[in-house]
């Protein structure tokens, strides 16, 4: 009897204990003094938005940060962390086509990826070694994480949707998302922004964090001047194809503007006349971007999740269009159409 005491008190010590440290990763903001490595994918820079507003949080509750970044992701990432320490990392091997389903490019790269995995995950161990981080942070990089200590994966996705050959991918996801001590879910508990795609039925160790927005640290614009804006951003395979869905909707009498990666060689404004009247910005200065954003009445883009999540921040009116062939979007634009 005196030894089931005994073992009834221990017991409730490690429960006691394991509570604590769920309550402690339920939400960024309750993380302190930590030393933290942060990465994100490199599939769009959506991946890197969301990331920024999850660095503003950590940063703010005197935590040590490192962001592993390719650098292009550096280059956005340093608008807002300048004074952070960056760590180089190779993008996953992978290009969207026209000619090829995601799912069948995703097929055609699987050993690229594969390789790139083993290899990512040998160099964060690595670093781990080096650095003795606290936390290792990633959003949706399959391969960043080390055993040496926590490791969190941010998602808006614990569901992908359903499309050609689903079940393989699926089965990839699950596998590498228990790999993970904790899941933090972009949205809000009830799922109201990504749908069945962050709904929590197998992860016992998914907490959901809210929508992640860089603008929740801006002042936000009353009075705009802008009466539409088009960001040009997504998979370069795909951006004349949201060109002329904007300019065939544009209005003459309408202050319009588009935000672009880079600049449009001669001949597209050859094709599309239209283009010599807007005002035109090339998306290198992101916080310049933002400016723009905040100072239009409505914006035009592709339907990607970390765009949704700006837009309810912002509540700018949307005219948004899924990129061709991505199901997530596809699945997205019919849920808030």
């Amino acid at each position: 009897m005196q030894y089931n005491h005994i073992y009834a008190i221990y017991f409730n010590i490690i429960i006691m204990q394991l509570s604590l440290l769920i309550n402690f990763f339920l939400i960024p903001q309750k993380i302190s003094d930590k030393r933290i490595l942060i990465s994100s994918l490199n599939w769009g820079m959506g991946h890197v938005a969301r990331c920024i507003s999850l660095i503003y949080k950590l940063k703010n509750n005197n935590n040590q940060i490192w962001i592993a970044a390719s650098s292009n992701q550096q280059n956005v990432f340093k608008t807002y962390f300048p004074e952070l320490q960056y760590l180089p990392l190779t993008d996953y091997p992978f290009k969207f086509s026209e000619k090829r389903s995601f799912a069948k490019a995703m097929i055609y790269s699987a050993l690229s990826l594969y390789s790139r995995l083993i290899k990512e995950k040998r160099i964060v161990n690595e670093w781990q070694s080096s650095f003795n981080f606290d936390l290792i942070i990633t959003d949706q990089r399959y391969s960043f994480r080390s055993s040496k200590c926590i490791s969190i994966f941010l998602t808006h996705q614990l569901n992908l949707p359903d499309f050609r050959f689903s079940f393989i991918f699926k089965t990839i996801h699950r596998y590498h998302l228990k790999k993970f001590n904790y899941i933090w879910i972009c949205d809000f508990e009830d799922s109201r922004l990504a749908g069945n795609l962050s709904i929590n039925n197998k992860y016992p160790n998914s907490f959901y964090i809210g929508p992640l927005s860089r603008f929740d640290f801006v002042e936000l614009n009353p009075i705009k001047s802008i009466d539409s804006t088009l960001i040009l951003s997504g998979p370069k395979a795909f951006r004349s194809y949201l060109l002329e869905y904007f300019l065939s909707k544009v209005d003459d009498t309408q202050k319009i503007c588009i935000v672009t990666p880079s600049q449009f060689p001669v001949n597209i404004y050859q094709k599309y006349p239209a283009l010599k009247r807007i005002e035109i910005h090339v998306s290198s200065d992101w916080k310049k971007t933002d400016e723009i954003i905040l100072n239009s009445k409505q914006i035009c883009s592709f339907t990607g999740y970390s765009t949704i999540m700006d837009l309810t921040y912002l509540q700018i009116k949307a005219d948004l269009i899924p990129t061709p062939g991505q199901q997530e979007q596809i699945y997205l634009h019919k849920l808030h159409a």
